[in-house]
């Protein structure tokens, strides 16, 4: 497991988690590097990434689909069971339709072509992040709704009530 913090003028700032699950060490070097500006760690199989996703948590899982020991596709399932609403980004060399449509069948956020393109990764991941913060905002907007609608119910029994 290797970890890459931000450094330079945004090492301040506030940064996202990012678990990035590859293999290949060049592919996870090159993810980090693109993703600078979050805290980044690695891991080279999906075994490992499981276990890291239960003890901490991540914002963005990015995933390889072709590993030893627990494939990108298993891991996606493995962590989709458990959290729904994880964001995972599937990454593979082998951009057949059936690895892309098993992929988004399983709940998959999106999906990056190998060789990798940093800026690709970088797009991708800050989508998905938006998608998020969307879905977030948009539950708080309806628990604001519903708290709203319970409160005038509230007050329109007291006043019809003497």
């Amino acid at each position: 497991m290797k970890q890459t913090v931000p450094s330079g003028p945004n090492r301040d700032a506030i940064f996202r988690r990012i678990l990035v699950v590859d293999d290949d060490e060049d592919v996870r070097y090159l993810c980090a590097e693109a993703l600078g500006d979050h805290e980044v760690l690695q891991a080279e199989n999906g075994r490992l990434a499981l276990l890291m996703q239960r003890q901490e948590p991540f914002d963005v899982i990015l995933t390889d689909v072709r590993m030893p020991e627990m494939t990108g596709l298993e891991l996606l399932a493995a962590v989709k069971e458990k959290s729904p609403n994880q964001i995972v980004v599937v990454m593979t060399s082998f951009a057949e339709k059936k690895t892309v449509l098993k992929a988004l069948k399983s709940q998959a956020d999106d999906f990056i072509e190998k060789p990798i393109d940093m800026i690709q990764v970088r797009a991708v991941v800050d989508r998905a992040l938006e998608k998020q913060r969307l879905r977030e905002e948009l539950f708080h907007l309806k628990q604001m709704d519903r708290l709203k609608s319970d409160f005038l119910g509230l007050i329109s029994h007291k006043l019809k009530t003497p």
